[in-house]
């Protein structure tokens, strides 16, 4: 995962430009709904990160011949990006309704350099 979240924070760092990059981190229940809606495989092909969240996703890209280097749960990785100390400007998609209104207003989070700059919740879509 030192990979993964190193990668992230060096597109933090980076200049932006005209990039706009967002990580997607399927699951099984993705997997099943991946078959059946072109809307969500368009979201995961411009994905600039695609992370197995989900162990039973390791194991069969194994079974497969399409090994996963491992499992880099979403709920794992975000902890580890906030508590990075690099200042983060973040958007949460898919976050639990409740989840933004822990964070405290402004910029800081446990001491932390963050901003908020949205959450959009995807509950019951």
């Amino acid at each position: 995962m030192s990979d993964t979240s190193d990668r992230i924070l060096g597109w933090c760092a980076a200049p932006r430009g005209e990039a706009c990059r967002f990580i997607v981190t399927p699951n099984v229940d993705h997997a099943v709904m991946f078959q059946h809606r072109s809307d969500l495989r368009d979201a995961y092909a411009d994905a600039a990160l695609v992370l197995a969240d989900g162990l039973p996703l390791v194991i069969a890209s194994k079974v497969f011949r399409k090994s996963l280097p491992e499992r880099v749960a979403g709920s794992d990785l975000v902890p580890r990006l906030l508590t990075s100390g690099e200042p983060l400007r973040v958007f949460l998609l898919g976050a639990a309704r409740a989840w933004p209104t822990r964070l405290p207003s402004g910029s800081a989070c446990n001491g932390h350099r963050l901003m908020l700059s949205h959450a959009l919740s995807t509950n019951g879509l």
